[in-house]
């Protein structure tokens, strides 16, 4: 019997970009639960706005978590460095998933729905974001409208 043979579907998890990107993504979870949880014992409200900043970053978005933010009268650099982690911490895993979904490196039916109905909208727009190139997605993607 000779060695098994793996195509490039049945990597294993870990051995893909996409694998790599979401241990980042759970790496970056894990560094946010520890800044929050030091300053439950040293800050509680300081922790409850970086609770309430979270959670409003995955449900409302950027624009949401930096009004959050300023409300709470953070100052400017700690709300840049702190929404910025947040989004690249959603990011890394938002799209992990969506890749590992579609490509059926992870089988689970909701991701796969939502992937599909993703790709649907993003065909149907396609035209109109091949018009404007990448700058055109960049200035949409990164514009903090709420």
């Amino acid at each position: 019997m000779g060695p098994l043979k793996t195509d490039s579907k049945q990597l294993k998890l870990y051995k893909t970009a996409e694998g790599k990107i979401l241990w980042t993504g759970i790496v970056l979870t894990l560094i946010i639960v520890l800044l929050i949880g030091y300053y439950v014992l040293e800050n509680p409200v300081k922790a409850k706005n970086l609770i309430f900043v979270f959670v409003a970053h995955l449900l409302g978005g950027r624009a949401a978590a930096v009004g959050l933010c300023i409300m709470n009268e953070m100052k400017f650099f700690p709300i840049l460095i702190y929404n910025f982690f947040l989004e690249l911490q959603i990011v890394c895993i938002s799209y992990s998933l969506f890749v590992l979904s579609v490509t059926n490196h992870i089988k689970a039916q909701w991701i796969h729905r939502i992937a599909t109905h993703l790709m649907h909208n993003a065909d149907k727009h396609k035209d109109k974001i091949e018009k404007y190139e990448w700058i055109g997605l960049f200035l949409f993607v990164m514009a903090p409208l709420p």
